[in-house]
């Protein structure tokens, strides 16, 4: 019956095998199926705890989850053939598979449901010596030994999994050609390849083949790699009398339910960051075999989680909580809370239930707080007011100075607030050297109004451990975050030197004025200050500035001039630092942070917030404490609101301001629109927005009036359901104002099917060509209009003259490329079989990186701004 394929649809499981030669998806919906997983894979950051976990003998088994892919699938009771669609972590012919599918009648293929459950075959079917050559091979068995062994196998002999190592020892007993070395190697190759350790697994350890694969799929591949066999004294790999594998494989012989708690992994396992759900328990027909109080203390766990992610609380109301598990009686239901609170689970304070780690998380955050509050007080001595206003004098010279040279898009940063890139505290460019701000001022006759929230703002910096400072894009946070600390730095860097000076003084005179100490203290020349600053160690990072994306910390960088990290940066690095035995990190670049900035904090969640804060208290310097942010915008997705909880307790202190004077040149009606999409979101209201402009295209669209090119923010609606958005698309790209180049347009699509098609129409209008080849792969050509989607480092090549002069690859510079990052492509080069590209943005001359890294980052053409 080879061959045929079956002819009923519906969800069934079929047992079977993957045959060999497997291949990759490449038909045409190839993309589309591997498109949902491209984050799938990515590092998982840990919260400080558990970090000390790992660091005090905590395993941490690496995630991973393989590709969907297409297989050939051997049906063993019907004999029929299928293509299989899904996930397979191991798809090797020699494994039984367990697959739950769905599919089947006219379709051509059939989906995996899930994950499936693996055993060895004990039936290799009519030719087993083909297989256990296979097997052999992957165990990466040298041909000519594979050769020698399936030729001394007895034609008599039953050949499978079960009895191989027998063989091996029987073939090894034979005075046969070096029969004995052959064998030693063979074996050896098998325990220490990963196809053998997961032979040998599946051998001793058939629970964990059955459930693992779908209780922790992201850990399952990685859990086989921990199999080291059995030392000659007994011991398991971790040198005790049981391996992590046999723990496993005890829990879910008597105890399966605590898979799904991490806390009891850990304790149980010493597995960090492990934890089943309760679907996964479902899809193992486990939970009717699991007792009722902890088959009710999943469900509890369940909900709590479900309520958490779904509303973005860090607790449910006991109320609530009963209503949603209305269907198991209410004993029950406290029976299993209790549990939960015995075991550590879940906290319980009042009527409210916290999931424990994001009670924890709140409660840390909030120690924190107090700890910096009780610390001797640090007032940064500085006239802020002094600050901002030779800032704000600066800023009105360079206008003048520019005089319309320029035009007003282009003195604007990317939020909207003037670009004070160029704005330091010194004036000699624009000014002349040795000019003082207020005899200009005063020679100008000019008045410089300041912001009273934007002064108050700068005084609780400098006064305040802990500053909460909360506004919308465009009230000048980053400025006087920007302005307020270099002064800060540049007046303490001022001090220590007036204090070297003067321990110089006095050392000087306890010399009696040497000859040789006047020559070198008369005549400082900067050449031997600047080789003395080369030669020097690198100064240690005072201020940390911080952003919850790569965008906003390259942005953040940018108008500040400190370097700045996303969070994620600041917590790989304490992860990846060398420790000590106490588990103290090691010349840990931010262990001499005295200052913590983190903008963008409506978007920090409270797990990085605690983790990064906690570090920080515990390892670095830290005494103030700044988060920039806007409390009407909506919250992180992950449960928590740290800045509109902060904000609202430390505005009872003084501690916290909001600034509310705008300072955008920008419509004011996307100003008042964005204030009204913060409030449609936090009030689970919807209030219509403003446009400059409506323009409704219908029918053939000859007839339309475009609006004239002062409307900025302007709504596009298709009132002719027979008016398509590619005929919308290609009327305004012929006729409408602002777009009749990309430099400064843009369009915006919250479907990625309308992105696609918007792409491809921009980028065939403005650039001639189509974004993808016949081969379906992105094409790039010079003048293409590209944004990143995803964050990355990569290396710069402009410093080689020629693209075949070799460099050291540590003297390379590399470039970090953001998410949302917008560059042009200005030139295209080959060389070999690497495609590099000369990209260049408004912000930065032009670089020279491969285009080859760049589509690792998943670029994608992009057009335009001002139209919805």
């Amino acid at each position: 019956m080879t061959g045929r394929r079956a002819g009923t649809r519906g969800n069934r499981t079929l047992v079977g095998y993957i045959l060999p030669k497997k291949q990759v998806l490449r038909d045409e919906g190839a993309e589309s199926l591997s498109e949902p997983e491209e984050d799938d894979n990515e590092p998982e950051f840990l919260d400080f705890k558990e970090m000390v976990r790992v660091s005090s003998g905590g395993q941490l088994i690496k995630s991973s989850i393989p590709a969907r892919r297409e297989v050939d699938f051997q049906d063993l009771k019907s004999e029929w053939k299928y293509k299989l669609v899904g996930r397979f972590s191991l798809s090797d012919p020699w494994w039984e598979v367990t697959a739950p599918v769905q599919g089947g009648g006219g379709r051509s293929k059939l989906f995996l449901q899930g994950f499936p459950s693996y055993s060895l075959r004990t039936d290799l079917g009519d030719n087993p010596k083909s297989v256990i050559a296979l097997f052999l091979k992957e165990c990466g068995v040298v041909a000519e030994h594979v050769t020698q062994f399936m030729e001394w196998v007895p034609a008599s002999s039953r050949l499978d999994f079960s009895n191989l190592y027998d063989l091996l020892k029987d073939f090894a007993d034979e005075e046969y050609n070096h029969s004995d070395t052959v064998a030693s190697d063979i074996i050896s190759r098998i325990s220490l390849s990963d196809a053998g350790k997961a032979v040998l697994v599946a051998s001793q350890y058939p629970l964990v083949m059955r459930y693992v694969p779908t209780l922790v799929p992201r850990q399952f591949e990685n859990l086989l790699k921990k199999y080291e066999g059995v030392q000659s004294d007994g011991r398991g790999e971790d040198g005790t009398g049981t391996s992590v594998l046999d723990k496993l494989e005890e829990v879910l012989r008597k105890d399966v339910w605590k898979l799904g708690f991490s806390v009891m992994t850990f304790r149980d396992l010493g597995l960090v960051r492990c934890e089943a759900t309760l679907e996964a328990f479902r899809q193992c027909d486990l939970l009717q075999k699991i007792p009722e109080l902890q088959h009710h203390a999943l469900l509890l766990y369940d909900e709590l989680k479900r309520s958490s992610r779904e509303w973005g609380h860090t607790y449910i109301s006991v109320e609530n909580l009963t209503r949603a598990l209305r269907h198991i009686p209410a004993e029950k239901t406290w029976e299993s809370l209790e549990f939960l609170k015995d075991e550590k689970v879940v906290v319980q304070e009042s009527k409210r239930v916290f999931l424990r780690h994001l009670y924890q998380y709140e409660k840390g955050i909030a120690e924190c707080v107090e700890k910096l509050a009780r610390m001797p007080s640090w007032c940064i001595d500085l006239d802020v007011k002094q600050v901002l206003r030779d800032a704000q004098i600066n800023r009105m010279a360079v206008k003048a100075h520019r005089n319309g040279n320029e035009s007003g898009c282009d003195d604007l940063t990317e939020d909207g607030a003037e670009n004070t890139d160029s704005v330091h505290l010194e004036h000699s460019t624009v000014n002349g050297p040795g000019t003082d701000p207020e005899d200009q001022c005063e020679d100008s006759d000019c008045s410089v109004e300041l912001d009273p929230d934007q002064v108050k703002a700068a005084e609780m910096m400098c006064a305040n451990p802990v500053t909460v400072i909360s506004g919308k894009g465009g009230c000048g946070k980053t400025t006087v975050v920007s302005l307020i600390f270099q002064a800060a730095v540049k007046s303490l860097h001022r001090e220590e030197e007036e204090e070297v000076q003067r321990a110089c003084k006095d050392f000087e005179n306890d010399l009696s004025a040497s000859e040789d100490w006047d020559t070198f203290t008369q005549n400082p020349s900067q050449p031997q200050e600047q080789s003395a600053q080369d030669s020097g160690p690198k100064k240690p990072l005072e201020v940390l500035l911080t952003a919850p994306t790569g965008r906003a910390a390259s942005l953040l960088q940018k108008r500040t001039g400190f370097e700045a990290y996303t969070l994620h940066q600041v917590l790989w690095s304490y992860m990846n630092v060398e420790k000590n035995e106490e588990g103290n990190p090691l010349n840990w670049k931010f262990n001499a942070v005295r200052i913590f900035v983190v903008d963008e904090g409506s978007l920090v969640s409270v797990q990085i917030l605690y983790s990064v804060l906690s570090m920080l208290m515990k390892h670095a310097q830290l005494r103030k404490l700044v988060i920039l942010g806007d409390v009407r915008q909506l919250p992180s997705i992950e449960p928590g609101n740290t800045l509109a909880d902060m904000f609202n307790s430390l505005s009872e202190i003084r501690w916290a301001i909001e600034m509310k004077k705008n300072h955008r040149a920008e419509s004011q009606v996307i100003v008042d629109n964005a204030a009204r999409i913060a409030d449609n979101g936090l009030k689970g209201c919807y209030k219509p927005l403003d446009f400059d402009a409506v323009l409704a295209v219908s029918g053939s669209g000859s007839a339309v009036s475009m609006p004239s090119p002062d409307k900025r923010f302007i709504l596009l609606t298709l009132t002719d359901s027979s008016f398509e958005l590619q005929d919308a698309i290609k009327l305004l790209l012929e006729s409408a104002p602002g777009l009749e180049d990309d430099n400064c347009s843009q369009f915006i699509a919250f479907r990625r099917k309308d992105c696609e098609l918007i792409n491809e129409l921009c980028c065939n209008h403005y650039s001639n060509h189509l974004t993808k080849n016949h081969k379906n792969k992105q094409v790039f050509q010079p003048r293409d209009k590209v944004c990143c989607t995803k964050n990355g480092n990569v290396l710069e090549r402009t410093k080689e003259k020629e693209l075949n002069m070799k460099i050291d690859e540590k003297s390379k510079e590399s470039v970090r490329l953001c998410n949302g990052e917008i560059f042009f492509i200005m030139e295209v080069r080959v060389h070999g079989d690497i495609v590099y590209a000369v990209k260049q943005s408004k912000e930065e001359t032009s670089k020279l990186i491969a285009l080859d890294i760049l589509l690792s980052l998943k670029i994608h053409n992009s057009m335009c701004r001002l139209w919805q």
